[in-house]
């Protein structure tokens, strides 16, 4: 194990200097502009291929590096190994160099796979059985695994003790601290874990059986809303994915305000680093290698045709080559590598128009029109071609859809949706195109629809809690996230989440502005996720990240309910305690 020193940027923009522990090499969160190596395959066959080459590099650049440290042992002093010869006479001494560099290179470059790729890995391959204990332990206490429940983390452990029971066993008492009990299911805890064969009857592991049981405990009975600070048993891991709300109209004025999502701890923060040539609304917004690109947009007094893109690794914003057209209640999506922007509204007309960008050559080309003038529709992609429903062509709101296939440049129509839909949102969900809320000429709406590509059919989805036009919505951490919009009455703040097991929505954090004409997305694998990050996220709050846990974890409602499913503990001494569920 490493220990490395890494410069990451603080909440105000000052460098400052962290220790984080890293695999044979040296991690740079810096907010500079960098190229960063990463594994992102597109299908789970490419992902298992390319696991299995990084966690084979891997162990050979262990192996290869302790020949080269054992080589290196015999003497601190090169010239006792090679002689007083320079580099240039003996280039061993540079070889060694080398090797370990690209050796750690490739250690460190697994273990940020192993990091973001816990579940695969772990259900893939057999390969995390074989660490050791300290590289297991360094990897289940890293704050940024990427697991979806810590309940996996205890399953995987289990199976690591499993591999060698007699003797892993032993290494219980340390691993047990790294695993994130109490933001565990409390019945899932006290079935699996608390009575565990490994755990029971042993003195040196029911310490932290007890805690688990007196924090499950405490948390109902008392108030959480004392930002009080969590334990590390109940401190959540960073996100791997980070939700950004930008721009939009708040009381009565655009603003550039941007706001984070944690999902984590169902928290949001503000963004200092806004765009500093002004704010803008009704327009859009799309996620390319860490960058967010904004597209058009009205600012209470022009309609813009300007692009502009936001580094979100250096926090600072340039300027990238205009659209052919201005748009304002403009519809963007990203598909092979190209932003597609369509319709919206010049100032003068509706739009049928649209245009792709090119990132190479930072150009923007018209593509063939749409069948229809729309303005404030929604637009997504799914199954490799991008749906526009709804929107306004200057006379009413409308119903209909079409599709744009990139292949051959073509437009086609497709069913209508059931209800007509201005200011509406669209996301592309577990195969099928999700439209929801809306303006239909007379009042908000909090209904939605669902279009099936393999029916060709239109289906109802479950009414959102709150009636929203022009908002935001992005699928995050597997669920539909709306954010902010306009009742009919004022703008909102309510966030709003969407499991389709359940069918049901629930409601999440309400952001900071009151805001509608936002735009939202989502970036993933953030170098310096924690500058993002809530600063108050390891305190207890009234409105704790388990209920969303538990809303993507089970296929009925469980959300509204709040707390955990109740847990009597009773101690008899220090050691015997008895549980009523």
């Amino acid at each position: 194990m490493v220990t490395t020193k890494v410069r990451v940027m603080n909440r105000d923009n000052k460098r400052g200097v962290r220790t984080q522990r890293t695999r044979g090499g040296i991690l740079k969160f810096t907010r500079e502009r960098r190229k960063e190596e990463s594994i992102e395959p597109s299908s789970s066959l490419e992902k298992n291929r390319v696991l299995a080459d990084t966690l084979l590099s891997a162990n050979e650049s262990r192996e290869r590096k302790a020949e080269n440290d054992a080589a290196l042992s015999i003497s601190q002093d090169p010239e006792a190994v090679y002689g007083s010869q320079s580099t240039e006479e003996n280039p061993n001494i540079e070889r060694i160099k080398e090797h370990d560099f690209y050796f750690g290179q490739l250690a460190d470059a697994s273990y940020k796979f192993i990091i973001k790729e816990f579940t695969l890995v772990s259900e893939t391959t057999d390969e995390l059985m074989k660490l050791s204990k300290d590289e297991f332990e360094s990897i289940i206490e890293d704050n940024q695994l990427n697991v979806k429940h810590e309940e996996c983390v205890w399953d995987v452990l289990v199976k690591w003790v499993d591999v060698d029971p007699e003797i892993r066993k032993n290494d219980l008492v340390s691993l047990l601290p790294k695993v994130r009990f109490g933001l565990m299911d409390s019945k899932y805890f006290i079935d699996n874990v608390k009575d565990h064969r490994y755990i029971q009857n042993r003195a040196d592991c029911r310490p932290y059986i007890i805690e688990t049981l007196k924090f499950l405990y405490d948390l109902q009975l008392t108030s959480t809303d004392t930002k009080m600070m969590a334990p590390m048993l109940a401190r959540p891991r960073y996100p791997v994915e980070v939700l950004f709300v930008i721009g939009g109209w708040s009381g009565g004025s655009p603003t550039s305000a941007i706001e984070a999502y944690d999902t984590k701890s169902d928290r949001w923060t503000r963004v200092t680093d806004e765009d500093p040539f002004g704010p803008r609304a009704y327009h859009g917004t799309i996620v390319m290698n860490h960058y967010i690109y904004v597209f058009g947009g009205f600012d209470g007094l022009e309609y813009f045709s300007s692009c502009r893109k936001f580094n979100t690794e250096t926090g600072t914003w340039e300027e990238v080559a205009p659209m052919n057209s201005k748009r304002c209640y403009v519809s963007v999506v990203l598909l092979d590598g190209f932003i597609y922007a369509m319709g919206g509204f010049d100032g003068h007309h509706r739009l049928n128009s649209a245009e792709k960008y090119d990132f190479k050559r930072n150009q923007w080309t018209m593509i063939k029109p749409m069948n229809a003038q729309r303005s404030d529709a929604c637009a997504a992609v799914l199954n490799g071609k991008i749906y526009i429903t709804g929107g306004f062509n200057g006379q009413e709101c409308m119903n209909t859809a079409e599709c744009y296939s990139a292949d051959a440049d073509e437009w086609s129509g497709m069913p209508s949706m059931t209800s007509r839909r201005s200011g509406v949102s669209c996301v592309a969900y577990h195969g099928r195109l999700y439209v929801l809320g809306g303006y239909n000429g007379l009042a908000r709406m909090n209904d939605g629809e669902k279009f099936d590509p393999a029916t060709n059919r239109w289906s109802p989805v479950a009414d959102m809690c709150n009636p929203r036009s022009n908002f935001g919505v992005e699928v995050l951490d597997d669920m539909i996230f709306v954010t902010g919009g306009f009742n009919g009455i004022t703008t909102i703040a309510s966030v709003e989440c969407y499991n389709d097991r359940a069918d049901e929505w629930f409601e999440a954090k309400n952001m900071q502005i009151f805001r509608s004409a936002l735009s939202s997305c989502v970036v993933r694998n953030l170098p310096n996720v924690e500058y993002y990050m809530p600063e108050d996220r390891d305190k207890l709050s009234q409105d704790s990240p388990r209920n969303l846990e538990r809303n993507s974890r089970v296929g009925r409602p469980v959300g509204r309910a709040r707390g955990r499913q109740r847990v009597t503990i009773k101690f008899n001494n220090a050691y015997r305690i008895r549980i009523c569920v």
